[in-house]
């Protein structure tokens, strides 16, 4: 008769290990993770450090180009009283791939991290009539990435494709301005392919 008060406590047991958040279990040394992982520039990511002497100040670098380590940008942090911290940073326009995540106490690695970078579209402005000049900025596409060509759906089936082509700078950037052709109200995609990336995007 006591096998349900067994069973029980061992169903309690595993619905609180299931709760519990998911850090690093006992890691030998420092440790980072980041979230999100991989994203476009300009979005958030927020970087948890684990393990690090406490309350000591860490710089968090993203490095902007793999193959230039003074290419990077700096984010200042301290730890608490744990060794823990959490900070958070707007990917800066960067070209696509992956992009190294590190932290340093003075001038010593303690982690490292990768995110990777994808490409993403704005416009400005969102709506407005047919007519109406609108540029759109391509971030986190290849490095200096050539022959970048740009389509304005008319339609759910027919694009017209617009003339000429642009070519991303050395982070992956590029901005495209041209008048809204005759097409009918409502959402609009807009295609970017180049070389090596491509992208939709729905207009308002």
């Amino acid at each position: 008769m006591r096998w349900p008060s067994r069973l029980l406590v061992i169903l309690a047991l595993c619905l609180v290990s299931v709760a519990l958040p998911a850090a690093p279990a006992q890691a030998a040394g420092p440790v980072i993770t980041l979230s999100p992982s991989s994203g476009v520039p300009g979005d958030e990511v927020t970087v948890y450090g684990y393990n690090f002497t406490t309350n000591t100040g860490v710089d968090v670098y993203y490095y902007l180009d793999t193959t230039n380590t003074t290419d990077r940008e700096r984010i200042e942090v301290e730890t608490d009283d744990d060794g823990y911290f959490t900070v958070t940073f707007e990917v800066p326009e960067s070209y696509k791939g992956t992009h190294e995540v590190s932290a340093y106490i003075d001038t010593n690695l303690q982690a490292t991290k990768n995110f990777t970078v994808k490409p993403g579209l704005t416009i400005s402005p969102t709506n407005g009539p047919v007519g109406t000049n609108v540029t759109v900025t391509g971030h986190g596409f290849a490095e200096n990435e050539t022959g970048i060509k740009l389509s304005y759906y008319l339609n759910s089936t027919y694009s017209s494709q617009m003339p000429g082509n642009t070519t991303a700078n050395a982070t992956g950037s590029w901005d495209w301005t041209f008048p809204i052709p005759p097409s009918t109200k409502g959402n609009h995609r807009i295609d970017a392919q180049g070389a090596s990336s491509s992208l939709l995007l729905v207009r308002d």
